[in-house]
């Protein structure tokens, strides 16, 4: 007996659309960072999933972020120079 040609599922227009895999920031520690910027005060902010490419962060206070910062992830071991590049409320997109 035959079985019918396998095709894929179509894809979904909104599916993912990003060039690397992000992976979710878990465990007991929360992982923090400091946003550094022109003219902007010292930021705290949780890295909330972390790809090579980009990152979503979450503020932990009310603030207005500039188009393009720096990011420091466990002070003095990585900076990141960013690029805002999406806002939902506390939470935010960048590209490195």
């Amino acid at each position: 007996m035959a079985h019918p040609p396998r095709f894929p599922p179509p894809r979904d227009p909104m599916a993912e659309r990003r060039r690397h895999v992000r992976v979710p920031m878990r465990g007991a520690t929360p992982k923090v960072a400091k946003i550094f910027g022109s003219g902007l005060e010292v930021t705290d902010c949780r890295i909330v999933d972390l790809s090579a490419g980009g990152a979503c962060l979450e503020l932990t206070r009310a603030a207005t972020l500039p188009k393009a910062f720096e990011l420091v992830i466990n002070p003095g071991a990585i900076r990141k120079r960013c690029k805002l590049v999406w806002k939902a409320g506390q939470r935010f997109g960048v590209v490195f």
